[in-house]
């Protein structure tokens, strides 16, 4: 089994695993993502937040939420991880 790092992060009532995938590609089955979402048997979130690069931003964020179902937006996570950019530009 590969070890992944990953951040959990709360912004107003929601949770987040944040897993930077700018070095690496990453790909996570939507099964393992729903697996982990459980609260009892996994990690426990709202969305999985994977961190990739992006030619227009500093970072671009695919946004899985707990289902397995992906996303274009979330206000919560997207302050989350401008928090997690800005202080990598410290």
């Amino acid at each position: 089994m590969t070890t992944i790092p990953f951040i959990k992060m709360h912004g107003t009532g929601n949770d987040f695993v944040i897993v930077d995938a700018r070095q690496r590609d990453l790909h996570i089955p939507r099964e393992r993502i729903i697996g982990l979402s459980q609260r009892h048997q996994g990690i426990g979130f709202d969305q999985f937040v994977v961190l990739k690069t992006s030619t227009k931003a500093d970072v671009f964020m695919q946004i899985i939420n707990a289902d397995g179902s992906e996303v274009s937006a979330c206000g919560n996570a997207t302050r989350c991880v401008g928090w997690l950019v800005a202080q990598e530009k410290k």
